[in-house]
């Protein structure tokens, strides 16, 4: 293992930057010395799309807001769903895709060495029932959300957890009583407010962190009764970054905002102003070591990252906030909680390793082009398989020692 990473890093280091034009979007991308280290540790070949076309290309497998009304293909009930229902997708209920009435290995089928690999996936696919809608046991009385865990009574909320009466918002982490949010953890009576963390009553406010009774603010840590600030630290009674007294605070309020919305406009021009002539960092980010992008926090070694935590050496990654590590990951969007080795994959996480070309993958290793598999390893091109060992070629169990001799002959 030691003169492995020793070799690695000697590749790193020999490696030059490599220009490229992207396959898709034909503009130019750099391939870097530590991704050709990445790409070489986990054996796939160098990329043909620059990141932003690789991005998209995962993300057209994620629908976290926009829902419909579909009947389930097994029960025939009405359910909510992130597909359509002419999707052309065999659609199971909640109830329905964990109940035993159904068996994804009776769905296996062999592979046709005559016919392209991703052309009888793409058909094998179809085929497999999968959840109309990412929804568990832990959501109460929340039907209308997506991609989401541990809800009480919340309404069109995504990629949610642990949250109870909040509606309409993405990325609402244990917060109570929030309408109109993106990004916020530990709030409550909290309203249009983005990336927050641990307010209370706070209203329009953007990156502020344990305050209370904030409007129209930006960038607060540990503040109080504060008006149309910006870049304050542990302060009480301020208006556009003007202290004042108790009394004269309650009594500018009522002037300047009395909760007429036609009263919005002006009073965010003011706060730009302010913004504009006020010190700010060049990244939203906290306890980062060498890291590079936006909203990252307690990371190190990521680069060209958004929304990422508790990190270390990745890049091209996004929306991993699930508390846990993430190690050496590539082109890697949503989830997290202790995974390494994972590449160009989405939705994939809790205790993972080498995950690639995957979707909706958790409790799993060794995993290559599958959908919607949990506590799995060493399968490939599989779709809704759960408990399994050594399953490749669409759901089917390969003989003894096969597996690897037939991963080598596919041309993909």
């Amino acid at each position: 293992m030691y003169k492995y990473i020793i070799a690695s890093q000697n590749l790193m280091s020999s490696q030059k930057p490599e220009n490229r034009i992207c396959q898709n979007c034909k503009q130019d991308f750099v391939i870097e010395p530590d991704d050709f280290g990445f790409y070489e540790k986990i054996q796939v070949p160098s990329p043909t799309f620059c990141p932003e076309c690789r991005l998209v290309r995962r993300l057209l497998w994620r629908n976290d807001r926009y829902l419909s009304k579909v009947n389930c293909h097994l029960c025939g009930r009405s359910t909510l769903s992130t597909f359509l229902e002419d999707a052309d997708q065999t659609l199971f209920c909640a109830v329905c895709y964990r109940s035993d009435k159904w068996n994804p290995l009776d769905y296996g089928q062999n592979y046709d060495f005559s016919k392209p690999f991703f052309e009888q996936f793409k058909e094998f696919f179809k085929k497999v029932p999968v959840r109309a809608i990412a929804a568990n046991k832990t959501l109460i009385n929340s039907p209308y959300t997506s991609l989401a865990s541990n809800l009480k009574d919340c309404y069109l909320i995504f990629n949610a957890d642990y949250s109870e009466n909040c509606m309409y918002g993405t990325e609402i982490e244990n917060s109570k009583d929030c309408v109109d949010n993106t990004m916020i953890d530990e709030c409550e009576q909290g309203y249009e407010n983005i990336n927050c963390q641990k307010c209370y009553k706070s209203f329009f406010s953007t990156d502020c962190m344990e305050s209370s009774d904030i409007w129209f603010s930006t960038d607060l840590v540990g503040c109080l009764n504060c008006f149309g600030c910006v870049g304050l630290r542990h302060k009480s009674y301020h208006i556009f970054n003007q202290p004042c007294s108790k009394e004269l605070y309650e009594q500018k309020m009522k002037e300047i905002f009395n909760g007429d919305f036609n009263q919005i406009p002006g009073i965010l021009a003011k706060v730009k102003e302010i913004y504009l002539k006020t010190a700010r960092r060049y990244m939203r980010g906290r306890q980062n070591i060498n890291t590079t992008g936006d909203y990252i926090y307690n990371s190190k070694n990521v680069k060209n990252s958004y929304i990422v935590s508790e990190a270390e050496n990745c890049n091209y990654c996004m929306w991993l906030i699930t508390p846990g590590f993430k190690k050496d990951c590539w082109d890697y969007t949503e989830y997290g909680e202790r995974v390494e080795n994972i590449y160009d994959s989405v939705t994939v996480g809790k205790n993972s390793s080498n995950i690639k070309f995957s979707n909706v993958i958790s409790n799993a290793t060794n995993v290559e082009y599958s959908y919607g598999c949990r506590d799995v390893h060493d399968i490939f091109a599989c779709s809704g398989v759960t408990k399994k060992a050594s399953a490749f070629l669409t759901n089917s169990t390969p003989r003894k020692n096969t597996r690897n001799s037939f991963l080598k002959s596919l041309n993909i």
